[in-house]
């Protein structure tokens, strides 16, 4: 009975001290988390081990995707594998506290906020805040190679407490649906996790998009003028041959003509529209052009402005059986020109095209696109 009994607590004895060495084993791998430090964590199947600088010989732990490589002499580090690219710096806290904090901070400095010209469709979710991270994403529509493709974009910040000071680290992860592959889902999974982000990737949404725009391409393209995004259709460019530092001219294949062409350009003047008394503008508009060019008959009327921030007018110029049809869009201390030509009248094609300027007018970062109409 005594070896018995001794037996059976030598056998109790041991199956205790086994499960509590499985616990231990289970324990001693802590799933770390982005703005802690952990030492030979070996857990992560899709992420590896890596550093950011924060200043001097201060530096913060990240495990980052196990694939290439290459570092900022800035300090900062970006990763690629299996179709996602990872992004990771410190931010100047000054900056991020001056802006108004994280949220601000992407709202308003954010690449998210950057509108994509070439992007057929290009689509912003909300920002979420959490306790210490705060995060906004998008998704765009491009034309590429051919054919139409969507990229996710997800940047977030995180808040790191260390030793009585405050620091921002900025993450930006870009999946793009050309490269990713079956081990993708493993990887964000894991980031996920990692950095306490939702990272944004909607593949059934991205495939019905890209569909739908491989069916039905766009009419119109972005193009750059100054601080707005202009649609034009999407086979014309600029006509080099009749265009000045002022005023470029469009048209099909860069050959504008009298049944075809764009007039984009833009004119500083020397107060702000916001200083000017209702009227004024106009007034010195009309007196502008028409001492510009002589026999100028020019009729201006205010319209309700396509973007937020702006005074917007309709305008209508003639001069030698040439009619110009357009808008002017004022805002501080620039006006805007969108018109078309045409003898005798501008046709109904033409008003088409500027109309469709004018509705879709943009600022090129999306924070500024408080959308009137």
């Amino acid at each position: 009975m005594m070896r018995k009994r001794t037996s059976g607590k030598i056998f109790t004895l041991m199956l205790i001290v086994a499960v509590f060495a499985v616990l231990l084993a289970g324990c001693g791998e802590k799933e770390p988390k982005f703005g802690e430090r952990v030492k030979d964590y070996k857990g992560f199947k899709t992420l590896k081990e890596e550093k950011i600088i924060v200043k001097n010989n201060l530096t913060l732990q990240a495990f980052v995707p196990n694939g290439s490589i290459s570092k900022s002499t800035l300090g900062g580090i970006t990763a690629t594998h299996n179709g996602v690219t990872l992004s990771l710096k410190m931010l100047d806290a000054n900056i991020v506290n001056t802006t108004g904090g994280p949220k601000q901070y992407l709202k308003k400095l954010g690449a998210t906020t950057v509108v994509t010209s070439t992007a057929a469709e290009e689509k912003r979710n909300d920002i979420i805040e959490r306790s210490d991270v705060t995060y906004a994403s998008k998704y765009t529509i491009t034309r590429s190679l051919g054919r139409y493709t969507g990229t996710s974009k997800t940047e977030f910040i995180k808040t790191i407490e260390f030793e009585g000071k405050t620091y921002y680290a900025y993450g930006y992860i870009t999946i793009y649906e050309t490269s990713v592959n079956s081990d993708t889902e493993e990887l964000l999974k894991e980031m996920k996790k990692y950095y306490g982000v939702d990272i944004y990737h909607d593949k059934e949404k991205l495939k019905e998009r890209t569909e739908y725009f491989t069916k039905n391409p766009p009419k119109y393209k972005k193009i750059f003028v100054n601080r707005y995004l202009v649609q034009i259709p999407v086979d014309w460019t600029q006509d080099y041959r009749v265009s000045n530092a002022q005023v470029k001219t469009y048209g099909p294949n860069g050959k504008a003509t009298d049944i075809n062409n764009l007039f984009i350009g833009s004119q500083y003047i020397s107060s702000s529209i916001d200083n000017l008394p209702s009227g004024e503008l106009e007034k010195k508009m009309k007196l502008h052009m028409e001492k510009l060019f002589a026999d100028l008959k020019m009729t201006m009327k205010a319209t309700r402005p396509s973007i937020h921030g702006t005074k917007a007018f309709t305008v209508v110029m003639k001069k030698g059986g040439i009619e110009y049809k357009g808008y002017f869009i004022a805002e501080r201390n620039y006006v805007l020109f969108i018109y078309a030509a045409g003898r005798g009248k501008v046709s109904s094609d033409l008003n088409e095209i500027v109309k469709n300027a004018f509705d879709n007018l943009e600022y090129t970062r999306q924070r500024d696109n408080k959308t009137n109409v």
